[in-house]
């Protein structure tokens, strides 16, 4: 009888154990030579690969802790795409989602969040150098990433980043059309930037935009559209603010070879105002101390 006891004991810990590890991955891959390596640790964690057509993908997913998400789909119509998701802590959810058409090539995405309830979604339809990478550490933070071509108009040389350390930020980027390059940087808590290069049918060369954010409650928005536009923006310390003519409106450059590139905020509750519409034109602001504002608006 105590044998029988024992025996019953170890299957019912047995079980046990095999529920606490219940994460559950699927791999579906249509075409060749695709590589997908899942890597999950922990409780509830959900891994979704899909790569179909073209071949040579490559996607990666390692889940360590309670209720991640990820989700890679890969669909593209030539190869050398790549993916990877790497999260550690509980509830976080990561979504690549990359349309590589028309001979596109090329990739690359990552996302690494090691923290809780953080979300990040990568969103690229390709046509040649996309790469986009997102790294997050903290609790709550949100990042996004949107970059076309294909379908979607535009392509041709994206880059793009995100990191933000710290809880609560948010992070948003739109590209589409030539050359262009973004960076996010977010270094405290509930600081929110968002930035958007546009035109998918135009030619755009050489536009930049990076935001770097260091303190807590800041806020920073960009939209350019022209050519040979950048923004290069650093604000230091707490509940600083960059907008366009009215609060939370992007700071606007629109047409040809405009700069603000020297913009600069190191204290707190400072404030820029401003947009550039036209060609040629060239801003600079430097502010340093408590409580300052800048408004500056140039146009041709």
């Amino acid at each position: 009888m105590k044998n029988v006891l024992t025996l019953l004991i170890a299957i019912l810990f047995s079980a046990g154990i095999t529920f606490a590890q219940s994460n559950t991955a699927t791999v579906n891959q249509e075409g060749n030579n695709h590589v997908a390596d899942v890597d999950q640790t922990g409780l509830l964690n959900v891994a979704n690969v899909q790569q179909t057509a073209g071949g040579g993908d490559f996607a990666k997913v390692t889940q360590e802790g309670e209720e991640n998400d990820a989700f890679v789909n890969q669909n593209g119509a030539s190869g050398t795409h790549h993916a990877e998701v790497d999260q550690d802590g509980d509830r976080n959810k990561a979504t690549i989602d990359r349309q590589g058409m028309w001979g596109s090539g090329l990739g690359q995405a990552f996302i690494t969040q090691i923290g809780d309830d953080n979300k990040a979604f990568q969103n690229q339809h390709a046509n040649k150098a996309s790469y986009a990478s997102i790294y997050q550490e903290g609790n709550d933070n949100y990042a996004d990433q949107n970059m076309a071509a294909a379908f979607g108009g535009g392509g041709t040389g994206h880059t793009a980043y995100i990191v933000q350390e710290g809880d609560d930020n948010d992070a948003w980027q739109h590209q589409r059309g030539k050359g262009h390059y973004a960076d996010i940087k977010q270094l405290g808590s509930d600081n929110y930037a968002q930035m958007r290069q546009d035109n998918g049918g135009v030619d755009i060369f050489n536009n930049e935009a990076w935001i770097l954010q260091e303190g807590n409650d800041n806020w920073a928005g960009v939209d350019q559209d022209g050519n040979d536009n950048y923004f290069n923006l650093e604000q230091n310390g707490n509940d600083n603010s960059v907008f366009g003519l009215d609060e939370f409106e992007k700071f606007v450059q629109k047409g040809d070879g405009n700069w603000a590139n020297t913009m600069l905020q190191d204290g707190s509750n400072n404030t820029i105002f401003g947009a550039q519409i036209g060609d040629g034109n060239t801003m600079h602001v430097t502010q340093v101390g408590n409580g300052n504002t800048a408004t500056v608006f140039q146009r041709d």
